[in-house]
């Protein structure tokens, strides 16, 4: 006969397993949960193998159209970095590049760039960019991030309820006009130091600290 020792040995080895059993069940059920709810976190590593890049010639103005998300690298080149499966349109004519973006994850990798014009509803970032001069205009609705601009002199013309909000780009010596029209909003992180004049509608908002 078992010894009452080991019966109850036995038994609570029984519950462990019956609760790693129960754990793991209950972890899986909820990993289950989050990935039907959220599919892009399968998905993105598959997309991410699923891509082309198509090499651009030299272009100086960039007018961007559409309603997806472009972000802007400063690289050695030019190309457009894009999800295989999206359809956007990327055509250079006398030094400018026309770019209408449906995708939501679009990367075009730029060398120097002078004017950027950006229409509809499309979001673009712009990532460290170096310039002697740019030229940004932002129109209809158009939402507009940049992150650490390098330039001597800097125009930014808003119109038509576009946001644009402006990061690190107090470089020493920048000269920058920025001109807020037709209910659009500008916001800057630091301005102290910087040769800044800005001139505003009563109803566009602009914000500095």
């Amino acid at each position: 006969k078992m010894k009452t020792s080991n019966i109850i040995l036995l038994a609570v080895f029984i519950s462990i397993l019956v609760w790693i059993l129960a754990a793991f069940l209950t972890a899986k059920a909820k990993i289950k949960e989050v990935i039907e709810e959220h599919p892009e976190l399968v998905k993105n590593s598959e997309e991410e193998i699923k891509r082309k890049v198509v090499d651009l010639e030299a272009f100086h103005t960039l007018i961007i159209n559409g309603n997806g998300d472009l972000y802007i690298e400063r690289s050695e080149g030019y190309s457009f970095d894009q999800r295989i499966d999206d359809v956007n349109t990327v055509e250079v004519t006398n030094d400018t590049l026309f770019i209408s973006v449906s995708g939501k994850d679009c990367v075009l990798n730029v060398n120097k760039i002078k004017n950027i014009n950006t229409n509809d509803e499309v979001y673009v970032e712009l990532n460290n960019l170096k310039a002697d001069t740019i030229n940004i205009f932002t129109s209809d609705e158009s939402e507009l991030e940049v992150n650490s601009l390098q330039a001597k002199f800097f125009k930014l013309v808003t119109e038509d309820k576009s946001e644009v909000e402006l990061n690190e780009v107090n470089y020493p010596d920048i000269e920058a006009e920025f001109f807020i029209r037709n209910y659009s909003s500008v916001q800057i992180d630091k301005t102290k130091g910087m040769g800044l004049t800005v001139k505003k509608d009563p109803d566009a908002e602009y914000e500095d600290d």
